[in-house]
């Protein structure tokens, strides 16, 4: 287990609407060889979840000659293989005094190195993956099936769900977010990531769904690896209205931590964590007030 943070904070702020995010002076960090001139280059730095100095990876084909590094998908770990975004998350837990070993936790995901690092701490965990024509429930490749559409599982029956990376593939992704909802307990947190405009005030579909089951695409085409199969379409660009929409769905404590960090390797624009809860009671719908900060 690494050793607990002492006098240091890696986030750069935890902000519940877009008019908190704009209001902060936020550090920008970016490594010496920020322009490839090699397949693959490292930068050295401190592994939250390894617990000591490790180089990080930063990859080529992550590399835009317009945009620079995707520094939240590279910089993985030379000995966790976690890139930035995962060990971001490990740090999220420290710093926010979060134990999930008491947990009965869902996360998203199975196969992949996320998984493997989580579950070695928290055993309790289970995993899924989805894929295309496989019936939900079941089990394939060692990992049971699931469609974050239709959860399978009985409302009420996690104390957190973790997804990183996954929901901007979902076609309909409030319906993902009501499933979630739903199979937490009252009281129980829903913490995560996936690709988030900080720019972008309103939320828009890249590609839908049709009557006849068909894709159409209302924007070009994006898509992201996909460690169980072939790159996986986006069907969502969200933008900072997700979180009002995430509020009348039900969910309380709704925020975004945001991840900056150079000893750290978090580097380029601040890494968003998602963050929220289902409320122990239900609660009478209000007006959102912007300046209320949430209570970890």
């Amino acid at each position: 287990m690494p050793p607990q943070i002492k006098n240091q904070r890696t986030w750069a702020g935890t902000v519940c609407s877009e008019a908190q995010y704009l209001s902060l002076t936020l550090p920008y960090f970016a490594p010496d060889n920020s322009t490839p001139h090699q397949d693959t280059q490292y930068v050295d730095g401190n592994c939250y979840y390894c617990g000591g100095v490790r180089s990080f990876r930063m990859d080529k084909s992550l590399w835009h000659p317009k945009l620079g590094y995707n520094f939240r998908e590279s910089l993985s770990c030379s000995g966790c293989a976690l890139n930035a975004r995962m060990r971001a998350f490990f740090h999220f837990l420290t710093e926010h005094g979060m134990d999930l070993s008491g947990d009965q936790v869902y996360i998203t995901e199975k196969l992949t190195p996320m998984f493997r690092a989580l579950v070695e701490r928290y055993p309790r965990m289970q995993g899924s993956e989805y894929f295309d024509n496989v019936p939900t429930g079941t089990h394939h490749l060692g990992a049971q099936v699931e469609d974050l559409m239709q959860l399978t599982f009985e409302s009420e029956s996690f104390d957190t769900v973790l997804s990183f990376d996954v929901l901007e593939h979902v076609p309909d992704y409030q319906q993902a977010f009501q499933e979630i909802y739903r199979v937490l307990r009252p009281g129980g947190r829903f913490i995560g990531t996936f690709p988030f405009d900080l720019d972008l005030s309103t939320t828009f579909a890249r590609a839908e769904i049709d009557a006849e089951g068909e894709i159409v695409h209302l924007e070009e085409p994006e898509y992201h690896g996909n460690p169980v199969g072939s790159p996986s379409l986006c069907f969502t660009e969200f933008g900072w209205d997700l979180l009002a929409k995430l509020r009348r769905i039900g969910f309380s404590q709704v925020s975004v931590t945001l991840y900056a960090d150079e000893k750290s390797g978090y580097y380029g624009r601040e890494q968003p964590i998602f963050y929220m809860c289902r409320p122990t009671t239900p609660k009478i719908a209000r007006p959102h007030n912007a300046s209320q900060r949430p209570t970890f």
